[in-house]
Protein backbone atom coordinates (compact mmCIF):
# COMPACT_ATOMS: atom_id res chain seq x y z
CA UNK A 1 0.00 0.00 0.00
CA UNK A 2 1.47 3.23 -1.02
CA UNK A 3 0.69 5.91 1.44
CA UNK A 4 1.01 9.99 1.44
CA UNK A 5 2.93 12.00 4.49
CA UNK A 6 1.08 15.56 4.81
CA UNK A 7 2.50 17.79 7.45
CA UNK A 8 0.14 18.73 10.13
CA UNK A 9 -0.05 21.95 12.00
CA UNK A 10 1.26 20.13 15.40
CA UNK A 11 4.91 20.19 13.20
CA UNK A 12 4.32 15.86 12.83
CA UNK A 13 3.89 13.88 10.21
CA UNK A 14 0.62 11.61 9.54
CA UNK A 15 -0.29 8.64 6.93
CA UNK A 16 -3.16 9.59 4.72
CA UNK A 17 -4.96 6.99 2.63
CA UNK A 18 -3.44 6.55 -0.80
CA UNK A 19 -6.29 8.47 -3.31
CA UNK A 20 -5.88 5.42 -5.95
CA UNK A 21 -8.46 3.04 -7.61
CA UNK A 22 -7.14 0.30 -9.23
CA UNK A 23 -9.52 -2.16 -11.70
CA UNK A 24 -8.54 -4.61 -14.27
CA UNK A 25 -9.48 -5.08 -18.36
CA UNK A 26 -12.23 -7.84 -18.04
CA UNK A 27 -12.34 -11.10 -20.39
CA UNK A 28 -13.80 -8.68 -23.12
CA UNK A 29 -10.98 -6.18 -22.69
CA UNK A 30 -13.16 -3.37 -20.60
CA UNK A 31 -11.94 -1.32 -18.10
CA UNK A 32 -13.81 -2.39 -14.78
CA UNK A 33 -12.83 -0.94 -11.38
CA UNK A 34 -14.86 -1.95 -7.91
CA UNK A 35 -16.32 0.96 -6.15
CA UNK A 36 -18.73 1.49 -3.27
CA UNK A 37 -21.88 2.60 -3.88
CA UNK A 38 -24.78 3.10 -0.82
CA UNK A 39 -27.80 0.72 -0.79
CA UNK A 40 -25.52 -2.03 -2.53
CA UNK A 41 -23.97 -4.75 0.14
CA UNK A 42 -20.59 -4.50 -1.06
CA UNK A 43 -18.45 -3.21 -4.14
CA UNK A 44 -20.37 -3.01 -7.28
CA UNK A 45 -18.05 -3.86 -10.54
CA UNK A 46 -18.45 -0.91 -13.16
CA UNK A 47 -17.37 -0.26 -16.52
CA UNK A 48 -15.43 2.50 -17.20
CA UNK A 49 -17.25 4.42 -20.20
CA UNK A 50 -15.21 7.66 -20.74
CA UNK A 51 -18.00 7.97 -23.67
CA UNK A 52 -20.74 8.21 -20.70
CA UNK A 53 -21.08 11.66 -19.88
CA UNK A 54 -22.36 11.25 -16.62
CA UNK A 55 -21.35 10.00 -13.04
CA UNK A 56 -23.17 6.59 -12.63
CA UNK A 57 -25.22 4.10 -14.76
CA UNK A 58 -27.17 1.36 -13.35
CA UNK A 59 -30.48 -0.75 -14.02
CA UNK A 60 -33.73 -0.33 -12.61
CA UNK A 61 -33.93 -3.75 -11.32
CA UNK A 62 -30.32 -2.78 -9.09
CA UNK A 63 -31.80 0.87 -8.50
CA UNK A 64 -34.98 -0.82 -6.95
CA UNK A 65 -32.72 -3.62 -5.21
CA UNK A 66 -30.70 -1.56 -3.63
CA UNK A 67 -33.25 0.86 -2.50
CA UNK A 68 -31.84 3.66 -4.55
CA UNK A 69 -33.99 6.96 -4.87
CA UNK A 70 -35.35 7.79 -8.87
CA UNK A 71 -38.22 9.04 -10.75
CA UNK A 72 -39.82 6.21 -12.68
CA UNK A 73 -41.56 7.67 -16.20
CA UNK A 74 -39.00 10.99 -16.25
CA UNK A 75 -36.88 9.63 -19.12
CA UNK A 76 -33.97 12.12 -20.15
CA UNK A 77 -31.34 11.27 -22.71
CA UNK A 78 -27.46 11.06 -21.73
CA UNK A 79 -24.72 10.74 -24.39
CA UNK A 80 -22.98 6.84 -24.09
CA UNK A 81 -20.02 5.65 -25.51
CA UNK A 82 -21.90 4.44 -28.78
CA UNK A 83 -23.01 7.82 -29.78
CA UNK A 84 -26.79 6.77 -28.75
CA UNK A 85 -29.09 8.97 -26.31
CA UNK A 86 -31.09 6.05 -24.48
CA UNK A 87 -33.57 6.97 -22.28
CA UNK A 88 -33.12 7.18 -18.64
CA UNK A 89 -34.71 7.98 -15.34
CA UNK A 90 -32.92 10.28 -12.92
CA UNK A 91 -31.83 8.89 -9.54
CA UNK A 92 -29.48 10.23 -6.78
CA UNK A 93 -27.30 8.46 -4.62
CA UNK A 94 -23.59 8.19 -2.79
CA UNK A 95 -20.18 6.86 -3.73
CA UNK A 96 -17.46 6.29 -1.63
CA UNK A 97 -14.81 8.18 -4.43
CA UNK A 98 -11.36 8.12 -3.13
CA UNK A 99 -11.36 8.18 0.42
CA UNK A 100 -14.76 10.74 0.38
CA UNK A 101 -18.67 10.54 0.29
CA UNK A 102 -20.19 11.73 -2.85
CA UNK A 103 -23.51 12.75 -3.88
CA UNK A 104 -23.81 11.59 -7.29
CA UNK A 105 -26.27 11.65 -10.25
CA UNK A 106 -27.63 8.02 -11.01
CA UNK A 107 -28.96 7.29 -14.83
CA UNK A 108 -31.38 4.90 -14.14
CA UNK A 109 -31.69 2.58 -17.44
CA UNK A 110 -35.42 1.30 -17.69
CA UNK A 111 -36.99 -2.23 -17.29
CA UNK A 112 -35.36 -5.27 -18.56
CA UNK A 113 -31.60 -4.67 -19.51
CA UNK A 114 -30.26 -7.30 -22.59
CA UNK A 115 -28.95 -9.10 -20.16
CA UNK A 116 -28.76 -9.78 -16.77
CA UNK A 117 -26.34 -9.43 -14.56
CA UNK A 118 -26.00 -5.95 -16.27
CA UNK A 119 -22.38 -4.27 -16.20
CA UNK A 120 -22.89 -0.68 -14.26
CA UNK A 121 -21.39 2.14 -15.76
CA UNK A 122 -19.47 5.30 -15.00
CA UNK A 123 -18.50 8.24 -16.88
CA UNK A 124 -16.42 11.13 -17.23
CA UNK A 125 -18.24 13.75 -14.66
CA UNK A 126 -17.38 11.70 -11.96
CA UNK A 127 -13.56 10.65 -13.30
CA UNK A 128 -13.65 14.87 -13.69
CA UNK A 129 -10.22 16.04 -11.74
CA UNK A 130 -8.60 12.07 -12.53
CA UNK A 131 -6.02 10.62 -13.95
CA UNK A 132 -6.94 7.40 -15.82
CA UNK A 133 -4.31 4.79 -16.87
CA UNK A 134 -5.16 1.99 -19.12
CA UNK A 135 -1.84 -0.61 -19.05
CA UNK A 136 -3.31 -2.86 -21.65
CA UNK A 137 -0.33 -5.35 -22.23
CA UNK A 138 -0.89 -6.17 -18.18
CA UNK A 139 -4.69 -5.73 -18.22
CA UNK A 140 -4.92 -3.15 -15.22
CA UNK A 141 -6.72 0.52 -14.68
CA UNK A 142 -5.50 2.61 -12.29
CA UNK A 143 -7.06 6.20 -11.24
CA UNK A 144 -5.85 8.39 -9.64
CA UNK A 145 -6.17 12.41 -8.34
Amino acid sequence: MNLCLAWSSRSEFRSLPDVRLEGRLNQHGMPIVDIRVEGFPGPLSVLVDTGFNGELIISEEQARGAGILYLPGHVYPAMVANAQRPGFYPGAGYVSWFVERRGVDIHVLPGPTPQEPWTPMIGTRLLANSRLEIDFPNRTILITR
